[in-house]
């Protein structure tokens, strides 16, 4: 390319697409992340989780494993901390039936703090997650 006019638009026009995938870019992370903090007060029920933690949230895990920490509501909608995890040998077989078929165990880690988990609650409904915790503290 030799003619400095055609170069020129070229280039504007790269930095367009840039410029187009950028904003793309930041619209989903902002659709699909979401940056939060525990509670200054209190107790965090999960172990590598502190009380005043910042937290990056995935808002749409599209898979939850065993071991991932969750935020999820209980069934007055409260917002509560977890980990999701297997039930306990000893469960009855409709709770294993239950996770079979999609439903979460999701435990706490310090039984000394407050608010359920599934020992109380029983497995959830996938729907009752809010979101999996993808950074931990910075």
């Amino acid at each position: 390319m030799r003619d400095p006019r055609q170069a020129n638009l070229v280039l504007g026009r790269v930095r367009l697409v840039v410029y187009g995938v950028l904003v793309l870019g930041v619209a989903y992370f902002l659709w699909r992340y979401d940056v939060g903090s525990l509670p200054a007060e209190g107790c965090s029920p999960l172990i590598d989780l502190q009380p005043g933690d910042r937290i990056l949230i995935d808002r749409h895990p599209g898979v939850l494993n065993e071991g991932d920490a969750v935020l999820f509501r209980d069934p007055k909608g409260e917002l509560y901390l977890g980990r999701a995890g297997t039930p306990p040998a000893s469960a009855p077989e409709e709770t294993w039936a239950a996770c079979a078929a999609g439903a979460l165990w999701i435990e706490k880690e310090r039984r000394d703090c407050p608010g359920p988990d599934s020992v109380l609650l029983g497995p959830l409904a996938r729907e009752q997650v809010v979101g999996r915790v993808v950074g931990l503290p910075w």
